[in-house]
């Protein structure tokens, strides 16, 4: 799958994935499965959900920049080696949405984003 239909995929998953999604929990922070392509879409999905509009409208720009950032690096290479078929999920797995955002801060913001409090 080319990046930009991975970023596209992911960003629609966030937004029409419903049901159930199993996430870690620390507490009341909600933290990301990277197991799997669907355990990352379900995860982000619970704590997208989970967000108000504004701080889901953040995640969603997060994980585009990261996406988008991280594109290229060994990790995202990597992770596909290592026999994790989701490179977004090998970067993101067991993140909380604040580490999240700091991570996304690492990359440059190419997509630029309209999040509005």
């Amino acid at each position: 799958m080319k990046f930009g239909a991975l970023a596209a995929a992911t960003i629609i998953s966030l937004t029409t994935l419903g049901g159930c999604a199993s996430s870690v929990v620390d507490g009341d922070v909600k933290r990301i499965d990277g197991s799997s392509r669907t355990a990352t879409s379900n995860s982000l999905q619970q704590m997208s959900e989970s967000l108000p509009n504004y701080e889901r409208c953040l995640l969603k720009a997060a994980i585009l920049r990261i996406q988008l950032g991280d594109a290229d690096s060994a990790k995202i290479v990597n992770a596909g080696q290592n026999g994790n078929s989701d490179p977004l999920g090998a970067m993101i797995n067991g993140m909380s949405y604040r580490q999240i955002l700091d991570l996304s801060q690492r990359y440059p913001d190419k997509a630029g984003h309209s999040c509005k409090p």
